[in-house]
């Protein structure tokens, strides 16, 4: 009910405006002040021609593969708060420079758009919350521009970015999402005192970080809820590093996903008592150094999903299985015959797993 009543409100007062694809060949007036564009294939939409409303605070393109936004796009309104361009095209793959006209933008997502460059204007955006980059392209090259965006909560990188990139994120400690960030292009050290970081992924590639560096820079993350590490090597200076090894105690994390590491001191995991009490979700893929992994009881009382995958080095799975009651799926990849039989029904180790309502095999 409360639903219909907001609808049929927005619709009295005008709140939001769409252009319906089925009425392609019509020609609307549009004076809402937000504006949603559903785009067909059949459907031609000259954003310059037919987005005129210079007071227009909201536009988002849904399905939009294949329209061109141009520079006129900005210059004409420069008192938007909402701009998702998400599969926008834009001419040699690159943002036109006026795009920083617009200084009250809070949300700006280019998710998947045709991009290849942005500009350094892109810095005036100070009042921006929200800022989507997973572009799906190759090679983009995003400018030093994050010094000033000291409001962001959500950051999202390309998974590709140019070699000449190099980003500074230290001044972004409002954050609250951030995800594929690469060392290689930004420093670890960046990470330190965003206290607010509720999800993260990163790639690290850089040689230089050590264990001792990676757990420094991710201790005062009480908050973290997601943390996801792959593709990477943890290289180590000294042998004490070696012995210390590295402690993470993130006791609101619900998934921890790690992914082809190689640590020299991480053959040997302890997932100790208490440990990880809200772990929803656990994924180990790629862990060629592993060898043991011990689960004592009482650690991730919560853990409801389970994968391991590519991890050719470990012995078995944990005795300490038997104690997360908690467990609904397990999902085995490239595990070997031998180990197959054993957590099979009738298997030596069949008691470590019989609790789990789904066991799952790949190969």
């Amino acid at each position: 009910m409360m639903r219909e009543v907001c609808l049929r409100k927005a619709e009295e007062e005008n709140f939001v405006q769409t252009i319906d694809t089925s009425t392609a060949n019509s020609k609307s007036t549009f004076y809402s002040r937000r504006l949603v564009v559903g785009r067909q294939p059949a459907y031609t939409f000259d954003v310059d021609k037919e987005v005129k409303n210079r007071s227009l605070r909201t536009l988002l393109f849904l399905e939009s593969k294949g329209v061109t936004a141009t520079s006129l796009l900005f210059t004409s309104h420069k008192l938007m708060r909402v701009l998702d361009l998400s599969y926008m095209c834009f001419q040699w793959g690159k943002v036109p420079t006026s795009i920083g006209k617009l200084i009250h933008l809070r949300y700006l997502s280019l998710r998947d758009a045709r991009v290849i460059q942005l500009p350094f204007s892109m810095r005036n955006l100070k009042k921006l919350l929200y800022l989507n980059l997973d572009i799906s392209l190759g090679g983009v090259y995003i400018p030093n521009i994050f010094n000033e965006m000291r409001e962001l909560i959500f950051l999202s990188f390309p998974k590709g970015l140019h070699d000449e990139t190099n980003l500074e994120l230290g001044n972004l400690v409002k954050l609250e999402t951030l995800k594929n960030f690469n060392t290689k292009h930004g420093r670890v050290t960046d990470l330190e005192g965003k206290t607010r970081l509720r999800s993260l992924s990163f790639n690290i590639t850089d040689k230089g970080y050590t264990i001792k560096t990676l757990s420094s820079s991710l201790r005062e993350m009480r908050c973290l809820e997601s943390l996801t590490i792959y593709h990477y090597k943890l290289y180590t200076r000294t042998n004490d590093d070696d012995e210390e090894g590295f402690v993470w105690d993130f006791v609101n994390l619900k998934q921890l996903w790690l992914e082809k590491i190689y640590m020299p001191s991480g053959k040997r995991m302890v997932c100790s008592r208490d440990g990880f009490p809200q772990l929803h979700k656990l994924e180990f893929i790629g862990l060629e150094e592993w060898e043991e992994w011990i689960v004592e009881e009482g650690s991730m009382p919560l853990l409801h999903n389970l994968k391991i995958g590519y991890c050719p080095k470990l012995k078995e799975l944990p005795d300490g299985l038997r104690f997360i009651t908690s467990l609904k799926s397990l999902i085995l990849f490239e595990m070997a015959n031998e180990q197959k039989k054993r957590l099979s029904k009738g298997g030596e180790d069949y008691y470590k797993v019989q609790h789990i309502p789904s066991v799952i095999f790949y190969d």
